[in-house]
């Protein structure tokens, strides 16, 4: 470790790994990491460090060899080392038409249906649901003369007006999606065709095919995976073949990307004629959805030696073409086969808690249901047997055809049982489904207005993209988080700088601030001060000075000053930034393909080195009081994650040539020594071919040659680039912790965030400890476990009301080594379901797609956990899909995050009231719906099924209030069964009161009837479930009041109305008799009591001796009461449960050996 004596620099530490270098000289040399160099107070990371004119000979001499045109590295961290085999390739023939046949066409269809598949398709996957088709027989046998209750009017009414409604929702979505088609097959371009004067003709995306060679313009999007063969180059007599793309429809990447033509096809073509003389065809890999690699040949037709194709030679459908007029390309792939739509796939189907919680109450339902039809089957049959039939043949037509429940026979008990069926089938109750979709809808149009959750500066509002979540939201118990561009804003900004030991540049930041506060250490005064920034500074630069010290050494006349010159050129010229010149507007921006490098270049600017051209393998730099200075680039080697490193090679105007490198450092090169190495760096990039055998081997050189050119690099100077938090994180992290909520999401970033806090303890794995053993790895593991294990029991046992909380933090490489051994796998979970907050760091891009596997591991290990995943870029998009809920950010990365979402959001900040507010009242409200919609139901049939017998067959304020819904206290199997026997009870109550207290002849001489002793039943149910639902109510506004006081007196006024509308015989006036009988109220009250004494007990007993959270804050908020009320969860609401047994039994276990059966259920409930 390389450590500053500068007091202003101490903070900054250096990290570097010392090895031999691979080169035939025995040197050392150093290679510093490029991103993950940390700064301990201000957290600011280091994307450069340099240094300039090492110890090599200086030489004066000129090359006799030509200059050296830009070579593009052939590999780079997209490349796949796969082989292709010879037997497995797609050939597509340039100018031969009649030999590109068999390919699928370019019409793109998304759309699900047609004209004429709508109906049956629709039909099909509609009763293919259960409870459709339940309620389709349903409404089948209540047409049925025999068994129906209905006079033979079917409830499946209700059922088509809801699928009728469904279908319009589901015909218009489709409807705009074979509109959006519509737009994109008629989109046109210009395709070659040597007929006419000018070469090209227009033509729709949908009528390109395969082996047509198109002219795309700048900022036109590309209409299918096109092999580049040239540009528009600046300078014809010295063409390089390179542009720059846009990917961020394919992975959301904002940064552009080089793109580089075969130097055999942008030679000859010079003007659009000479495209139809160009001979030779490519073969390369079939259809496929890896949008990160490709592999291929193109074979120039003559005795010319074969070219090696991969990703940096072709552009992809739905690119965007930057930085050149036009390009000219060959269509390898088209419509359904080009990469972009074989990566797309369809969004997997969630399904909330809740819903998986009334599927099966419903199959519970379905039991008692069945039972109950035997029991009334076997009952009236019993009944026919002992009693005389014969006063009950009546002239109905089911029974002159002999189809009526009292023959006393085998078709007797399976009429009556289909009887008995219809009439008590809505304790499944038809209404459920219909009733959550509306609610569902209101709670989405409110979310979606909620200006709590509005972001003004990009008038961006909240997003629900998937309804049917909406109360999943209030049962999370992990997030797993992105950091840059989630957490962070990632717009990076130039704030420091080191040079030559000196450093410049003074201010905070929140992460600086947040770590100065946790360590004791206080800022100074200044540094506070200049910790807001200043608003004169350009865009990416904060750089404050305010005692203009770097001024002050700039102007001195000493090695320092030439220092600070070489390190500004340095910026200015070891970058692939690149220059667009907006005509509209007359201006010139630059085109980063990372924000770091946007913020340095903006930096070298800022301090008089504007980087003002790059074109025909030279860049030129206008130096403040010097004018422009130029350089010739003679080599690019690009940035990989392995190497972590970038460099190019430069001749500087004295004729020195360089060699700078960002991410390590920079030296002066002997010019003989550069061109032996520059001519067999070449040979080896030319000798790359990922369909040859040998490429592996080949590749292994490139790298040796690349090892050879970085080493003996001595350090000039540092940066610090500043990623701002996004405003508000750390109060919304610190909220959803105090919910109970775990993340998952480096340290400093995590204190500052209070993710991690003082009073933690951390884990750490990482290689430092492991050694990159996985046996030193596994021992680590248990060893950790087997402690906090143990800590863990001992508090618990103890009754502590603090448990000392934990934090493991765990890099890349050992997250990697963890998921190829399913033993470490375990024992990580283990682990991590002990922890606070999880944290994974120095995670390279392959790792991080691997976070979904960690999601998997939760999800499918952990009981009655609810994971949520959430990000802002196209690598988020498979742990977002993974999770049970998934949280798309609209950032900087474009939208591949938030089309794969559930719900989208503008800042993280946002995710706290979308949990702790919308998520707590959608679960508790949705919970409360369900359980009453299911208990009226069953109240209301059950107590007809009785009568049938009788009759024989005639959170953001208090996070704390959201621990209910992880801990799934309002919505469960248990709690559904609890509510359905509650109905079962007091139906029978309010059936069987009114039929054995009633009598036969009231006090003023009235005969009771049925129709009496039917309508003070449904009143007794109306009166039931209207105390029931204000005996649950969580609280009460206008509107409450209105709904639960207009119910009784909205019934009676009904009751009456309909009885002197429809009357008959024997039921006239009978409500408005029964209203006027002192029996029929003392009756009522009687039932409401009997009903619901035990609901009334059970509550005040609760409020008064065992009160929940969300009782005392009632109580408070009641009598105004001031100050918080502080919450702690309480002691058995922890999902983890350890394991039971001796974790010395790992010790001699496999690595890629499962833990037994018993040993995996102990700890894990799958």
């Amino acid at each position: 470790m390389i450590r500053s004596t500068d007091p202003h620099l101490e903070p900054f530490r250096f990290f570097a790994d010392a090895r031999p270098t691979v080169s035939s000289r025995s040197r050392y040399y150093f290679r510093p990491c490029y991103r993950y160099i940390t700064a301990t107070p201000s957290a600011l990371h280091f994307p450069l460090l340099i240094s300039w004119m090492s110890s090599k000979k200086e030489s004066t001499g000129t090359s006799s060899s030509s200059p050296v045109k830009p070579v593009l590295m052939a590999l780079d961290q997209h490349t796949s080392s796969m082989e292709l085999p010879a037997s497995n390739l797609r050939v597509v023939y340039l100018n031969q038409p009649q030999k590109n046949v068999g390919f699928a066409g370019n019409q793109v269809v998304t759309a699900k249906y047609n004209v004429w598949t709508f109906v049956p398709a629709f039909c099909y996957e509609r009763f293919t649901q259960v409870s459709n088709f339940y309620f389709l027989l349903v409404g089948i046998g209540q047409v049925i003369p025999a068994i129906t209750s209905t006079f033979g009017l079917p409830y499946s009414l209700v059922l088509g007006l809801v699928l009728f409604v469904d279908a319009i929702f589901t015909g218009v979505e489709d409807f705009h999606r074979h509109a959006a088609d519509a737009v994109m097959n008629a989109r046109e371009t210009r395709v070659f065709d040597p007929t006419l004067p000018t070469s090209f003709r227009q033509t729709t995306w949908k009528d390109i095919v395969v082996g047509d060679v198109l002219q795309i313009k700048k900022y036109e999007a590309v209409p299918a995976d096109m092999l580049l063969l040239a540009v528009h180059e600046t300078d014809p007599s010295a063409p390089v073949g390179m542009c720059f793309i846009e990917t961020k429809s394919l992975d959301g990447e904002t940064n552009l990307k080089i793109r580089q033509a075969l130097p055999c096809t942008f030679a000859q073509l010079h003007d659009p004629a000479s495209i139809g003389h160009l001979p030779g065809r490519v073969a390369c890999e079939h259809p496929n959805h890896d949008v990160n690699n490709f592999m291929g040949r193109f074979e120039p037709g003559d005795d010319a030696s074969v070219i090696p194709l991969d990703l940096k030679n072709v552009v992809l459908r739905g690119c965007v073409i930057r930085n050149t007029p036009f390009v000219y390309g060959l269509v390898l792939n088209t419509g359904s086969d080009t990469k972009i739509m074989q990566a797309s796939h369809k969004t997997p189907t969630k399904l909330s808690k809740a819903i998986e919680i009334i599927n099966r109450g419903n199959a519970l339902l379905m039991m008692i249901m069945l039972l109950l039809c035997v029991l009334g089957a076997v009952w009236d049959q019993a009944w026919v047997t002992s009693s005389s039939p014969s006063y009950l043949v009546l002239d109905e037509p089911s029974v002159r055809l002999g189809l009526n429940a009292f023959r006393g026979d085998v078709m007797g008990i399976c009429i009556a049982f289909g009887y008995y069926w219809v009439l008590i089938s809505s304790f499944v109750p038809i209404t459920l489904y219909v009733s959550i979709a509306i609610v569902k809808s209101y709670q989405s149009y409110f979310m979606n207005r909620d200006l709590g959750m509005y972001y003004a500066p990009s008038d961006t509002p909240a997003a629900v993209r998937n309804a049917d979540l909406n109360d999943e939201l209030g049962q999370i118990t992990h997030i797993f988080s992105d950091k840059t561009g989630t957490l962070t804003a990632n717009e990076m900004n130039f704030r420091k700088m080191s040079i030559n030991g000196r450093s410049y540049g003074r201010g905070s930041t929140d992460i600086g601030r947040a770590t100065a506060m946790r360590t004791g250490r206080m800022e100074s005064v200044t540094d506070c001060q200049a910790s807001t920034g200043d608003a004169a500074h350009p865009p990416h630069v904060e750089f404050l000075d305010p005692h203009g010290l770097f001024a002050r050494d700039r102007a001195t006349r000493d090695g320092h000053a030439d220092a600070i010159q070489a390190f500004l050129t340095h910026l200015s010229v070891c970058h692939s930034v690149v220059l667009e010149r907006d005509d509209a507007t007359n201006t010139t921006n630059f085109s980063a393909s990372s924000p770091d490098e946007l913020a340095l270049v903006a930096g070298a600017a800022y301090f008089g080195h504007q980087f003002t051209e790059r074109s025909n393998g030279r860049a030129v730099v206008h130096v403040l009081g010097k004018g422009d200075v130029e350089f010739q680039m003679l080599e690019l080697i690009e940035f990989t994650s392995t190497r972590k490193r970038m460099s190019v090679v430069v001749r500087a105007l004295d004729n020195r040539i360089l060699l700078l490198t960002k991410g390590a450092d920079s030296r002066e090169l002997d010019q003989d020594w550069y061109h032996t190495w520059s001519t067999q760096y070449k040979q080896a990039l030319s000798n790359l071919d990922e369909t040859s055998p040998s490429y592996k081997l080949d590749l292994l050189v490139v790298e040796r040659l690349e090892d050879e050119m970085e080493c003996d690099l001595e350090l000039l100077g540092a940066t610090a680039v500043e990623d701002r938090l996004q405003t508000g994180v750390p109060v919304a992290i610190s909220s959803l912790m105090r919910a109970g909520i775990k993340e998952e999401t480096a340290i400093n970033i995590a204190f500052a965030c209070q993710l991690i806090t003082n009073d933690m303890d951390r884990l750490v794995l990482n290689m430092e400890f492991c050694q990159s053993n996985p046996e030193v790895l596994k021992k680590l593991m248990l060893d950790k476990a087997h402690r906090t294990r143990t800590s863990t029991i001992k508090q618990r046992s103890s009754k502590s009301l603090e448990l000392t909380k934990q934090a493991l933090v765990i890099d890349g490489p050992v997250l990697t080594m963890v998921y190829h051994y399913p033993l470490l796998k375990f024992l990580f979970l283990e682990l991590a379901q002990q922890c606070a907050a999880v944290i994974c760091c120095r995670v390279s891009p392959k790792q991080k797609a691997e976070v979904s596997n960690v999601v998997a591991l939760v999800k499918n290990n952990v009981k009655n956990c609810r994971t949520l995943s959430i990000g802002d870029g196209a690598n988020d998009v498979s742990m977002i899909q993974e999770a049970h809920v998934g949280v798309g950010i609209s950032g900087h990365e474009g939208m591949q995050a938030v089309n794969a979402s559930d719900f989208a959001i503008a800042q993280f900040a946002f995710l706290q009231r979308l949990l702790l507010v919308h998520g707590h009242w959608n679960y508790r409200r949705m919970s409360k719906l369900v359980l009453y919609v299911v208990y009226k139901n069953i109240l209301c049939w059950f107590a007809l099924y009785v009568l049938s017998l009788y009759a024989c067959g005639s959170a953001q304020d208090h996070p704390g209030l959201y621990h209910s819904g992880p801990q799934g206290d309002l919505l469960s199997v248990q709690i559904f069964t609890e509510w359905v026997f509650e109905a079962l009870y007091e139906g029978v109550v309010c059936a069987l009161v009114p039929v054995l207290l009633m009598g036969s002849i009231s006090s003023s001489g009235y005969a009771y009837t049925m129709y009496d002793c039917g309508g003070l039943c449904y009143t007794a149910l109306i009166v039931v479930g209207w105390v029931k639902l204000v005996l649950n109510a969580m609280s009460w506004n206008a509107g409450m009041h209105f709904a639960m006081w207009a119910t009784v007196p909205f019934w009676i006024a009904s009751g009456v109305v309909l009885s002197n509308s429809f009357t008959s015989d024997s039921s006239d006036h009978v409500f408005p008799y029964l209203l006027s009988l002192p029996e029929f109220w003392m009756l009522l009250f009687l039932c409401v009591v009997l009903a619901l004494f035990r609901d009334f007990v059970y509550k005040v007993w609760k409020r008064e001796w065992a009160p929940e959270y969300y009782h005392i804050l009632q109580e408070s908020d009641r009598y105004k009461l001031k100050g918080d009320i502080e919450w702690d969860p309480p002691l058995h609401a922890s999902n983890y449960k350890p394991f039971h047994v001796d974790f010395s039994h790992y010790l001699t276990s496999e690595l890629h050996a499962l833990p037994g059966s018993s040993r995996l259920n102990a700890g894990f409930v799958k």
